[in-house]
């Protein structure tokens, strides 16, 4: 798809891919019960300028900003809808994006990581280092970190920008990868998701809960969630206890 739809909830702007419902997942601080809502949503925008498909998406200071498979991120004013700026410089599709610091961070199939800056649009340095597409990343702190197919996750300096450690992800690539106070949770395309001590590189724990790829994680109200090809969403607290196992996609889930 290769259109944003901004929708209305309570006056409360939600920035979607189309869709017609959203669930809504309440009382996450109570482990003993868990409620689904699922409610409805009036159109508020429809964002228009891609090529190709949208892959990723982020938002920061009334700014939407989004990666395509049409090589390039564009810049939205988020009241108005109206471009801002168009960057282009890969050359291959953006998967994942993060913005930090006044600073926008994209990772791409053509296997480098670019940095930009958010208020002009000016490319500050392209980043080598990775031998296949690189499918997320993710940024804390003094330091980023990105999860490519070539079977490692690299985590680099947010001010020199220096490569300080490459960790191994033995035969299965990391899809998906999010930093959690001094740990990189990743998820990989085995099913597993592993927790590495951000400093040291050092593989702390392995769970496989998942039956076929983790493809996204997001963080909420102190407990982590991953989403799977397997057509599930967990729920997990950070020691790594599944608190509820969700049911009822009937196909992959990309994104949560």
């Amino acid at each position: 798809m290769d259109e944003l739809r901004v929708v209305n909830k309570k006056k409360k702007e939600l920035i979607l891919a189309p869709t017609t419902a959203l669930i809504k997942v309440d009382n996450l601080v109570n482990e003993n019960s868990l409620n689904l809502t699922v409610f409805n949503c009036t159109l508020s925008k429809t964002l228009s300028g891609h090529d190709s498909d949208i892959l990723c998406l982020t938002a920061s200071d009334n700014k939407i900003i989004t990666g395509s498979q049409d090589k390039t991120i564009k810049i939205w004013d988020f009241k108005t809808g109206k471009l801002l700026n168009t960057l282009t410089g890969h050359n291959s599709g953006i998967y994942s994006l993060a913005v930090y610091k006044g600073k926008i961070l994209s990772a791409s199939a053509d296997r480098t990581i670019k940095i930009w800056e958010l208020a002009t649009g000016k490319l500050i340095c392209t980043l080598l280092g990775h031998n296949n597409h690189v499918y997320s990343l993710d940024v804390a702190g003094d330091k980023f970190i990105s999860a490519s197919l070539d079977k490692t996750i690299k985590i680099w300096d947010f001010e020199t920008k220096k490569l300080l450690k490459v960790i191994p992800t033995a035969n299965v690539s990391a899809f998906t990868v999010k930093i959690i106070d001094d740990t990189i949770v990743g998820g990989l395309s085995d099913g597993t998701i592993k927790v590495w001590d951000l400093d040291s590189g050092n593989l702390l724990v392995s769970y496989q809960e998942h039956e076929d790829s983790v493809t996204s994680i997001a963080v909420s109200n102190g407990k982590f969630i991953t989403a799977s090809k397997d057509r599930t969403v967990k729920i997990w607290n950070f020691n790594l206890d599944l608190l509820y196992d969700l049911r009822g996609h009937k196909g992959p889930v990309w994104s949560i």
